[in-house]
């Protein structure tokens, strides 16, 4: 069944107007943090640095709220069923299926180029964050193998190469 109401395709077209600021959200969170990482260089970004991406953070958290509650918005427009209630994991997909007949069509292929942008930006993020990762951590095995000081695990000497050392405690050794 359809709901053919203009009211319900405008919310349709809202909510993917939020996606797409949601993917922008993103986009933009992406581009920070690889200019961050590549002015940064092999070091990696400072915790000072990495606060400058705050407010980026914060955004998104905001706008994926507001795509949360609108979703449910649409969930609430639904007719129920007579053998079951409204089902809440409906996907967009199927959101879009209940629209004008004419509007069906543009806000499918809309729904599909918002997804694909925020599948690559989520790639995007991932890969961000495991430089971050690698960065930091490699730093920490180096810095703990160069003062040959570990918690048994895998370390880094001088010349980059790795080693296995013997636990110590930084005081022990240094002081």
């Amino acid at each position: 069944m359809r709901l053919q109401t203009d009211q319900y395709d405008e919310m349709l077209e809202g909510h993917l107007a939020l996606e797409e600021r949601l993917a922008e959200t993103l986009e933009e969170l992406n581009q920070a943090m690889t200019t961050m990482l590549n002015k940064q260089g092999v070091r990696g970004p400072t915790p000072e640095v990495l606060d400058q991406v705050t407010p980026l953070i914060d955004r998104l958290r905001e706008r994926s709220e507001q795509s949360r509650q609108s979703r449910e918005r649409l969930l609430e427009q639904l007719p129920e069923s007579e053998d079951s209630a409204k089902p809440q994991s409906q996907g967009l997909r199927q959101l879009i299926r209940q629209a004008s007949d004419h509007q069906v069509e543009s806000l499918d292929q809309r729904r599909i180029a918002v997804r694909d942008r925020i599948e690559q930006a989520r790639h995007t993020l991932t890969a961000n964050q495991a430089v971050i990762f690698y960065s930091m951590d490699f730093h920490r095995r180096y810095l703990m193998g160069v003062l040959q000081c570990t918690d048994d695990r895998q370390g880094y000497q001088a010349d980059g190469q790795s080693t296995k050392l013997p636990a110590e405690k930084i005081f022990g050794r240094n002081c």
